[in-house]
């Protein structure tokens, strides 16, 4: 969040009389001083004009007129009143010290430094000579130059307020706050009534986190100046910082109604929509109030892209990217956000593109070096990504996510003792104890199995798959991947015994099962083929190999020779009538055929409702809309509860153009899956086609 820091105006306040002079002449200093704090300049002027009228050699009424003509801007006619005052007593020191005020304001800073030394050579002791040059090194960053002259200033005068205020100042910019706190402290002391002195106080406590500290002072400051608006901002502050977000919320509330021209309380606000309240629209309008109020606020501009993100308006955040990056071309985090959203969208080009050029700032954060890697290794550019980790382990080798996709490479280009290596350094940075990374520790051992496992360590892949299934008993990977393990190793152990016993069919087709589920289906056709060669009229092995063929997209034809010796041998058996039924159905013009298949399998098992379905859509292929919704109906007869049977339907009706029995039946689906997604939308494709049909 922002802190508003109020530094009191850097003003050259006006000098006193140096107390040499009579009665007289003090009483007219303080009257023009008066005149001056007061800004009644025609006033001051006027009686300046007539003290030197009186007397044409009194000094201190061109000095005074000097000043007045300075705090009127008339700089011209001060430095005329100057110069006189000068030639009248050329050692007077105040003549100087408003000579450099003067070199102040008219930028002549090298200038104002010699007129605030020579009052300072005159006049040893001069206290706002002193002032008023620190004032000018604070403005030059000369903190060190600055904090001598303010402590000058207090030492020759120690209750000089406004030396202990800038001194203050400096020490809580320069980090120093324990030295600003004792100022502060100080001033308190000469004022206890100062709202200004507990503000600054309040704001020192909160950049030192003593939130409560901080409240306790900015509760002073508000009570003091019940409309101090920047206290209100800083409150809030350290208030939101604390956690309690709606208190923080009304401060900033409180300080907008006081001024609502505040871009730091509009962004603080904006900050709680976004993140506490998730509510992201009225994030993005506060934002924009900030944008309005100060066009270069990129931060406005990046928050405001995270809520439009949050709201999937990719294009609107990309514009504030882009806008973010035209104020800036060197801020590699716009670069890497861009990137983002082009990496979520699956431009891969730009996303590459920006995050190169995120990173090409040497930029301290990992996460923007292994995000790089990962697009680079999802688009195959594996040596490319692998410079992308190692820069990210550089910048923090104790995150364990860059090490995991390391590996991960690794393990592509089957450098499997590295990517072991990796994962393991992943594992053990990863806490065991610590409940929200248990899911995540869990895919770990599960990567580093799969890693054993095509090395061919099963013992070990075994080992970290039920570590894994230890740490996050559903996951799926690590429960497949040990069923896998179990599977090679059970093929092992077939293999070693058909070694012994080559002429045993039912161990081939029980390895070719196996085979099979391990996807590596030609050498699965391989073992059915023997097992079919020494028993042939084996139906379990037949349609086994059929089906292989069939479902892998291998070779219709012989899955159809198949499946039609499965049914010579067993005309009952129903997968293979199911089975065939299908492969016509996706051959050309076998609806028929597929029907025969259908209506057979519905006979062998009447209360399965697969092929009632499948019956209707050979219809529904051919666009037979009428046969196909009496094959529905046949099949909701059956089978009442089924909801894709009324959405199969609806899809009919809606085909035909029946749009109130199709929304009727998708009513109906939806009532028995309330939770099936592609139900709803086609209802509301159907009650969009019946309303444009009403139009026509």
């Amino acid at each position: 969040m922002i802190l508003l820091l109020l530094f009191i105006t850097n003003i050259f306040f006006p000098i006193a009389s140096a107390g040499t002079e009579t009665i007289s002449i003090e009483s007219f200093v303080n009257a023009i001083d008066n005149y001056i704090e007061e800004q009644k300049f025609t006033e001051a002027l006027e009686l300046c004009n007539e003290a030197i009228s009186n007397d044409p050699e009194f000094t201190q009424g061109y000095i005074k007129r000097a000043e007045v003509n300075f705090w009127s801007g008339n700089i011209s006619e001060a430095r005329t009143d100057i110069d006189k005052a000068i030639e009248l007593d050329p050692e007077l020191p105040e003549i100087y010290d408003l000579l450099g005020k003067i070199s102040v304001y008219s930028g002549n800073l090298a200038e104002a430094e010699l007129n605030f030394n020579k009052a300072i050579q005159l006049d040893p002791l001069f206290t706002k000579a002193y002032y008023n040059r620190g004032v000018l090194y604070k403005s030059l960053s000369k903190y060190e130059d600055a904090i001598r002259d303010f402590s000058k200033a207090i030492e020759i005068k120690p209750d000089h307020f406004k030396s202990f205020v800038n001194r203050a100042l400096i020490y809580m910019d320069t980090g120093k706050y324990d030295e600003a706190e004792q100022d502060f402290k100080t001033l308190l002391q000469l004022d206890p009534n100062e709202p200004e002195i507990y503000y600054n106080l309040g704001t020192l406590y909160l950049e030192k986190e003593k939130f409560d500290e901080a409240l306790v002072e900015l509760d002073k400051a508000i009570s003091l100046q019940p409309e101090y608006y920047a206290a209100y901002i800083n409150r809030g502050s350290a208030l939101q910082d604390k956690g309690e977000y709606e208190k923080a919320f009304k401060d900033y509330e409180k300080a907008i109604k006081i001024n609502d021209g505040l871009p730091m309380a509009h962004y603080n606000i904006a900050q709680i929509y976004l993140f506490q309240r998730k509510e992201y629209q009225k994030a993005i309008e506060e934002f924009s109030k900030v944008i309005k109020l100060y066009p270069e606020h990129t931060d406005a501009y990046r928050l405001r892209a995270q809520a439009y993100e949050a709201l999937q308006k990719y294009d609107k955040a990309l514009d504030d990217y882009k806008k973010i990056i035209t104020m800036n071309p060197s801020d590699s985090d716009a670069y890497y956000c861009r990137g983002q959203i082009y990496d979520e969208k699956g431009k891969m080009d730009l996303a590459i593109s920006d995050y190169t050029k995120a990173t090409s700032t040497n930029v301290d954060d990992p996460e923007v070096y292994n995000t790089f890697g990962w697009a680079l290794h999802r688009v195959k550019r594996y040596d490319e990504a692998l410079k992308q980790y190692n820069l990210a382990i550089s910048k923090n080798p104790k995150w364990s996510e860059p090490y995991k996709n390391r590996g991960l490479v690794y393990r592509i280009k089957k450098n499997f003792s590295k990517a072991i290596q990796d994962m393991t350094k992943a594992i053990e940075l990863t806490s065991e104890n610590d409940p929200e990374l248990k899911n995540y520790l869990a895919m770990l051992y599960q990567f580093r199995a799969d890693i054993f496992r095509d090395k061919g360590d099963l013992k070990s892949a075994k080992r970290d798959y039920k570590k894994s299934l230890q740490l996050w008993p559903d996951l799926i990977a690590s429960k497949e991947g040990l069923a896998s393990v179990e599977r090679t190793q059970k093929t092992s152990e077939y293999t070693k015994k058909l070694e012994k016993t080559p002429n045993n069919a039912k161990m081939y087709f029980e390895r070719a099962e196996l085979l099979e589920q391990e996807e590596k289906f030609e050498e699965a056709i391989s073992d059915l083929t023997k097992a079919i060669q020494m028993d042939p009229q084996n139906t379990q092995y037949l349609f086994k190999r059929g089906e292989i063929y069939f479902r892998q997209s291998i070779d219709n034809e012989k899955a159809l020779n198949d499946f039609n010796k499965t049914l010579e041998i067993d005309p009952k058996h129903y997968d293979a009538t199911v089975e065939r039924g299908i492969l016509y159905l996706n051959s050309k013009n076998g609806g028929t055929k597929a029907r025969v298949d259908f209506e057979q399998a519905i006979k062998l098992k009447p209360d399965i409702v697969l092929p009632y379905q499948l019956y209707a859509e050979s219809f529904r292929e051919n666009g037979d809309w009428d046969n196909a919704i009496k094959s529905y109906t046949r099949a909701i007869q059956k089978f009442p509860k089924d909801a894709s049977l009324y959405a199969g339907r609806a899809l009919m009706y809606l085909k035909r153009g029946d749009f109130e029995l199709s929304i009727k039946d998708y009513d109906k689906a939806i009532e028995l899956d309330p939770d099936e997604k592609y139900y709803k939308q086609q209802r509301e494709k159907a009650v969009k086609m019946r309303e444009e049909r009403k139009k026509k």
